[in-house]
């Protein structure tokens, strides 16, 4: 039902949320640090007392309240559209060996479980927010954790102290202060086991978890109506060896557990596996891969790649990667607190150099080990830094993995020319919000200005939309819904005129026609969400079809189509109205 690409790309929005937690909370500390940089020994006691009756218990209350709020949402999100997208798609299954298909909104007992699924997760959000803090070393050594209110008020009473009395100037104590929280990050705590994780990986956890309970008892129902004890697992690369081993065959339901670990924390569905398993029926079903192919596929996933001097595996490179990403969001997120904090200019040329140095390491190596360079994990819930030389954003597949050299799926007609040259998939996939993907732009946690949704009501009458389905300040980010047909419109719709990516720097209006004119007018698409033929195709459809654009939105939408098929590796023969709109 779902393939693990989708798996792995639906609980990105609710990280994004929770790291937008984990940067008020820190930009809230640098800026009470702020103030404690010219306090008098009168405002010093008075902020301190300020701090000790709660206003840190305060702050932190109001942020999480946001945060639930938001992501409540999107978990209501993905266990309802989501999940009745997902469900209803094994209906042609249903039709091909004649059986009865009972649709979602019929299912009453299996909506009772995906509600009380949904309700789980959300309590596990909640628990998440009841059990914050930052790893904070002791001195004896060892790493302890500070509960974040806790945390507000050692780093004011020891800020206050130090600057009051010249052991420290101001830029030390902000340095020394944002290094430690970016290391740590939020962090949620286990307190029976003293295990702490960082929030937006307990949030991923969390949903998917949730998922793969609702998806596996999906799958095991639908096996049951379709008379089979036979499931074949997906196939995914990059996966760990332990799983290399089973997956992409097919197995009995017993086999799954004793064959496949379904049901343990380190087997199928477990901690941090995207795989799922799917009906089959021996003689009926197809298999999606051969068994030689899965051979072929392994062999090639295990076979060494040289970097600097070490050998890699795809799963070896591929955890390197996901390391380099997390160095580099924390950079990130150092300069954007020092930024806040004031910081003098030299701490902050030292910490965009050692960003830069990173970005170009994780480039170097992602192309020496042909993995796509995959920029939104780096940018997770941040804007573009000023003063930094970024690489190129690429917007990647969501697994990450070229896989040029491997088999196609064993099914007939699996890619097929479009126009322009664009190879599209004719495997369904999930769609809920079809945006601009990756694209940085402003914050999709920007509230719209009374003001800002005036402009934008006014583009939208000026593209000739139809103003009814556009909801502001609605969802995750800026994005069409083809369930609901509504196009959600978030703070990301205004551009970021610090990028010079053609994504960010595009006008708000040529947003509105992407979304409007080109996933609007392809509603139904099997295209999955945030593929790149698909945001191909929303932003060139927009350039040609959409009114009352100026020469430069339409050149940036081209821009921004080219772009996609260049970050995928895909060359696009310019067509006439290609060459016009770049050259005139």
């Amino acid at each position: 039902m779902f393939t693990p690409e989708i798996m792995e790309a639906i609980p990105t929005a609710l990280e994004q949320i929770f790291d937008s937690l984990q940067m008020s909370i820190m930009a809230d500390i640098v800026r009470m640090l702020v103030l404690a940089q010219e306090l008098t020994p009168t405002s010093v006691y008075k902020i301190g007392r300020l701090y000790k009756l709660g206003k840190s218990k305060s702050a932190i209350k109001s942020i999480v309240q946001n945060t639930l709020d938001l992501s409540n949402s999107e978990i209501k999100n993905i266990f309802s559209g989501v999940i009745e997208s997902g469900y209803n798609e094994a209906e042609s299954v249903f039709k091909e060996q004649g059986k009865e298909f009972i649709p979602y909104a019929e299912n009453e007992p299996l909506q009772q479980f995906v509600r009380a699924v949904q309700a789980q997760t959300q309590g596990e959000c909640k628990n998440i927010t009841q059990s914050m803090g930052f790893a904070k070393r002791q001195p004896d050594g060892s790493l302890g954790f500070t509960p974040a209110a806790d945390y507000y008020q050692e780093t004011l009473d020891k800020a206050v102290t130090e600057i009051a009395s010249g052991a420290s100037d101001y830029n030390t104590v902000l340095e020394k202060t944002v290094t430690e929280m970016t290391n740590s990050g939020l962090r949620t705590v286990d307190y029976a086991s003293g295990h702490s994780n960082r929030v937006t990986v307990a949030a991923r956890r969390a949903v998917t978890t949730g998922l793969n309970q609702v998806v596996g008892k999906i799958n095991e129902e639908n096996a049951e109506k379709l008379g089979t004890n036979y499931f074949e697992v997906s196939w995914h690369s990059g996966a760990r060896p332990t799983h290399q081993v089973w997956q992409g065959r097919v197995y009995s339901k017993e086999e799954l557990e004793s064959v496949c670990g379904l049901g343990i924390v380190t087997g199928l569905c477990g901690a941090n596996c995207y795989h799922s398993f799917s009906p089959f029926t021996p003689g009926i079903t197809p298999r999606t891969y051969t068994d030689e192919q899965l051979d072929q596929m392994n062999a090639e996933e295990n076979k060494p790649v040289e970097y600097n001097g070490k050998t890699y595996t795809k799963y070896e490179a591929t955890q390197r990667q996901r390391r380099l990403e997390t160095t580099m969001r924390a950079q990130r997120q150092k300069i954007k607190l020092l930024e806040e904090g004031g910081a003098d200019e030299q701490a902050l040329i030292n910490a965009r150099a050692r960003y830069v140095k990173t970005s170009d390491e994780y480039v170097n190596f992602s192309k020496s080990v042909g993995l796509s360079q995959q920029w939104d994990r780096v940018t997770v819930g941040g804007n573009s830094l000023e003063g930094i030389t970024k690489p190129k954003k690429a917007s990647s597949p969501i697994g990450g993995i070229k896989t040029t050299s491997l088999p196609v799926k064993n099914t007939e007609n699996h890619t097929f020319k479009g126009k322009f040259g664009v190879e599209k998939s004719d495997g369904s996939g999930i769609m809920k919000e079809r945006g601009m993907a990756n694209g940085m732009r402003t914050s999709p946690y920007h509230i719209l200005t009374e003001s800002e949704i005036e402009t934008l009501n006014k583009d939208i009458k000026a593209i000739g939309a139809d103003k009814s389905i556009f909801k502001f300040n609605k969802g995750t980010r800026t994005g069409y819904d083809d369930i609901t047909d509504e196009i959600f419109v978030k703070g990301d719709v205004l551009p970021d005129l610090n990028s010079t990516h053609p994504r960010d720097l595009m006008s708000s209006r040529a947003a509105l026609a992407h979304e409007y004119y080109g996933h609007r007018a392809n509603r139904g698409t099997k295209l999955p969400k945030g593929a790149w033929n698909d945001e191909f195709r929303a932003s060139y459809m927009a350039a040609k079809n959409c009114p009352n654009l100026t020469d430069e939105d339409r050149r940036y939408l081209i821009l921004d189509a080219l772009e996609r098929a260049k970050e995928k590796g895909v060359t696009i023969q310019h067509n006439e109205f290609i060459r016009k709109t770049l050259y005139g």
